[in-house]
């Protein structure tokens, strides 16, 4: 399954070989909309990372970038102390469920232009991202990395 602007893709029966749950990497940092994004920086500085999965009550509700945080608040003048994740950050979150074909899945990635996809359970729950680097790095004959 693939959530994408209120669609969802069902990737199960593609055909491939290699699942999502073999390639993705399930440590994903996250954060609360409800957070600062004062809050959101220290956390993305001290992960190393420069996007957060945005989960409320386990469930993916969002994303949000270190670019969000220049273009949507520091360049409009917003107050980064008062300004929670939720008021700037993207809900329509291309994503794909565990058991879904990796490399129809990175070609999805490929079709809606991003470099990675949070990994959802049945219930919508966070449960790992699947990054086009993770997806070039499986051995060849196993599964395709994205297309073209």
């Amino acid at each position: 399954m693939v959530r994408s602007g209120g669609r969802v893709y069902n990737l199960s029966d593609a055909g491939g070989e290699m699942k999502i749950r073999d390639v993705m990497t399930a440590d994903v940092e996250a954060v609360d909309p409800s957070a600062t994004l004062d809050e959101t920086a220290y956390i993305m500085k001290c992960a190393g990372v420069g996007s957060l999965a945005v989960v409320e009550e386990d469930r993916l509700v969002g994303v949000i970038t270190a670019r969000d945080i220049v273009e949507r608040a520091v360049a409009e003048g917003l107050d980064s102390s008062a300004t929670s994740v939720r008021e700037i950050m993207t809900s329509d979150v291309v994503c794909c469920g565990v058991s879904d074909d990796a490399a129809e899945a990175g070609r999805v990635m490929a079709s809606h232009g991003v470099s990675r996809v949070f990994v959802v359970d049945e219930r919508g729950e966070l449960c790992g991202v699947l990054t086009s680097s993770a997806l070039a790095a499986v051995p060849a004959g196993r599964a395709p990395g994205p297309a073209a």
